[in-house]
């Protein structure tokens, strides 16, 4: 990733996760759809993050995670970035012996939640089926050299005491 240090002994805890994301919004700053895309309020939001005057919390970069992801022993990085309307990016790095970070992941989806497990990186998100989740999990792929969608899964959510607006028609009426 050019504009930022290169990673020293491929330890990604050192990397400023802000800083890498605005170097991203450098080498692509019309990007809006793709692995690089980001929407304009959105990128707006990133360049402000960390100057004075902006408000505490505002910063759509979220608080980065470090798992061993490749299995090669070495923490990778993990980054959410917030999109408007409940959308998410997740983009996940490595560092390669000479120094560069390399991003091996990208995906923005409408996410329910972000866990890790093992090497995978697992992804709930709304299905098109009401009462449903898609869980995706993204695995290391050493040929692509990259994380791939590798099993995916709808599961039924269980019914939640909810209003009755939010439980959609009923049964339609009886007529005698």
């Amino acid at each position: 990733m050019k504009g930022i240090p290169p990673v020293q002994h491929q330890n990604v805890h050192d990397v400023d996760p802000v800083a890498l994301v605005q170097a991203e919004l450098r080498a692509h700053p019309n990007a809006v759809s793709g692995a690089d895309g980001m929407p304009a309020e959105t990128a707006a939001a990133i360049k402000a993050c960390g100057k004075d005057g902006t408000e505490p919390g505002s910063c759509p970069v979220l608080a980065p995670y470090y798992r061993d992801l490749t299995g090669d022993g070495k923490d990778e990085l993990i980054v959410g970035i917030e999109f408007p309307d409940k959308m998410m990016s997740v983009r996940v790095y490595t560092a390669d012996p000479d120094g560069r970070l390399n991003r091996i992941m990208a995906t923005t989806e409408t996410v329910i939640s972000v866990e890790l497990a093992g090497l995978d990186v697992i992804l709930r998100v709304p299905s098109g089926n009401r009462g449903y989740e898609l869980i995706t999990a993204w695995s290391w792929d050493e040929k692509q050299r990259t994380m791939l969608p590798t099993r995916e899964q709808i599961v039924r959510v269980p019914a939640q005491s909810q209003g009755p607006a939010s439980r959609g028609p009923g049964p339609a009426p009886v007529r005698p």
